[in-house]
């Protein structure tokens, strides 16, 4: 692994290309429709005049920094696909040996990974020590070290991004999930008597409105159960009402992961909400003993569904780290798109560069040696077929009402109300700019399938509409290996059985009536 101060000084001093502008004016449209601060949404990573340069698309960033202030400002990473350069696909790739090592309980390989990675960063370099921290609190965690030992792991953490971390109890600022979880496992690990008040604060946290559906599933179920389990300890004191009001918390941390097709940490829920019902049942009015005598039978059946479908594909069935809020989809690495692509094409390196820059420049590039300059990389880009961006969700745009309606349509996809997903596809046509290749291929893609499920079009002509999407466009042939997220998708419903279109790397479990829950196989 290079030293990061070459990286850093080999990759990062270009100005933002206008392909980048898109995320500068989300950054700022997010930020004042939210009423966030300068100051707050630059604490603890740089200067209000620095994030100002950054939306005034003045400023280079890395991937580290984007996805902070997106999930500052409430929207998840899950949600882009990424393009990286050199220096930050190394550290990606080194980052998922770490994240390897500690899922796979290799504790000595995870001591050596995290040692060698530190000695690589530069000093104020706060979000990757913030994730050594992070992860060092996980060893510990498996080496069976004491809870005080454990906390202050976690406290130094969360200091590196949040100076002053106290003030976050009683006064509002913008985290991320990430941020929020280091926060949680201090609570978890630390010594205070008088915390409870402390997780219900995260908990609105997450209730504040702007966290996007898959950022509240990674976080609120793990708060809840947190809570409910230090609330149990003192059930002795509880009454009808606390009984009540923590079966609801429960439920409504269920809600959230069915809303967003997630799992994390449903078995816990569940056994905790059955721990509740047992309490309530001994309390129970006669003629409320029926019903919750029922609703702890069916959570019994379901719990016992789930865990035999974990078993059935290998899958743990309690949550056993927090390297889930660090594991990303959508990774690629930008020697490999130049090279793959070309080669898909049947481009030589000569016709790739004619008019745009020099072949010894693009040979370099797909070697892996140095980066190309932006504005000569987005011209390259756009002749294999690519926006030229290094980060984009589905939808290309600066609109993030935009971004909510495309989550907004999956899920009525998702829930076969192919009336309603109809008009919200043409709401989102109106919002976004459909002369953009991957806003046409979604819109398209959106469109057929819409069609097929409804029966306007038979499933021979609904994959040959898929096929010809990706593969008859004029401009590009695509291979299969290093398609977008929205490529795959659509190659996906062939393989598929088309009732459900998951994303890669989830797997459907179980169709309980209208709930569905959703293994994240990642």
């Amino acid at each position: 692994m290079e030293k990061r101060e070459y990286c850093m000084k080999e990759t990062k001093v270009y100005p933002q290309s206008e392909a980048d502008q898109d995320f500068a004016k989300l950054l700022k449209n997010i930020r004042t429709e939210e009423n966030v601060s300068l100051d707050q949404l630059a604490m603890g990573l740089m200067s209000a005049s620095q994030l100002v340069k950054i939306e005034n698309g003045e400023r280079p960033i890395n991937k580290n920094i984007r996805d902070r202030l997106l999930e500052r400002l409430g929207i998840a990473k899950e949600l882009y696909e990424n393009l990286l350069d050199l220096c930050d696909f190394e550290e990606w790739d080194y980052k998922k040996k770490i994240l390897s090592a500690i899922q796979d309980k290799k504790i000595e390989d995870a001591y050596r990974l995290l040692k060698e990675y530190k000695a690589h960063l530069r000093e104020n370099d706060r979000i990757n020590h913030q994730f050594i921290l992070a992860m060092w609190g996980e060893v510990l965690k498996q080496e069976g070290a004491s809870k005080e030992k454990i906390a202050e792991c976690y406290r130094k953490a969360v200091i590196l991004t949040i100076p002053d971390a106290e003030k976050v109890w009683w006064e509002k600022r913008p985290l991320s999930v990430l941020e929020m979880n280091l926060l949680l496992e201090t609570l978890v690990y630390g010594n205070e008597t008088d915390d409870l008040y402390k997780y219900r604060v995260l908990m609105d946290y997450v209730d504040m409105g702007y966290y996007d559906e898959i950022m509240k599933a990674k976080i609120y179920p793990k708060i809840v159960y947190y809570y409910l389990k230090k609330q149990i300890l003192f059930k002795e004191y509880w009454n009808v009402e606390t009984q009540t009001e923590n079966l609801k918390i429960c439920e409504k941390a269920i809600d959230k992961l069915r809303d967003a097709g997630r799992t994390y940490y449903l078995v816990e829920l569940l056994e905790i909400e059955m721990q509740i019902s047992e309490i309530m049942l001994d309390d129970t009015f006669p003629e409320d003993f029926e019903k919750n005598e029922a609703d702890k039978i069916n959570a019994k059946e379901l719990l016992s569904v789930i865990k035999n479908l974990y078993a059935e594909y290998e899958v743990p069935a309690y949550m056993q780290d927090c390297t889930y809020f660090y594991q990303q989809k959508w990774i690629f690495s930008m020697k490999d798109v130049l090279r793959i692509r070309r080669e898909m094409l049947g481009l030589t390196q000569e016709q790739l560069c004619e008019g745009i820059c020099s072949v010894k420049s693009l040979r370099r590039a797909e070697k892996g040696q140095t980066d190309m300059q932006r504005e000569t990389l987005k011209k390259v880009l756009n002749r294999l077929g690519l926006s030229g961006q290094m980060q984009w969700s589905r939808l290309i745009t600066s609109d993030r009402e935009a971004i909510r309606m495309a989550e907004e349509l999956a899920d009525y996809i998702n829930d076969r109300k192919f009336s309603v997903a109809s008009k919200q596809l043409e709401s989102l046509k109106s919002r976004i700019d459909l002369d953009i290749p991957q806003n046409k291929q979604y819109f398209l893609e959106k469109q057929a399938l819409l069609e097929f499920e409804q029966g306007k079009v038979t499933r021979e002509e609904f994959v040959k509409m898929e096929k010809d999407l990706i593969f008859n466009k004029s401009d590009r042939i695509t291979a299969y290996d290093l398609l977008s997220g929205e490529e795959t998708e659509i190659l996906k419903a062939e393989q598929d059985s088309f009732e459900w279109m998951f994303r890669r790397g989830e797997t459907l479990c179980t169709k309980n009536g209208n709930e569905i829950y959703v293994i994240s196989i990642e």
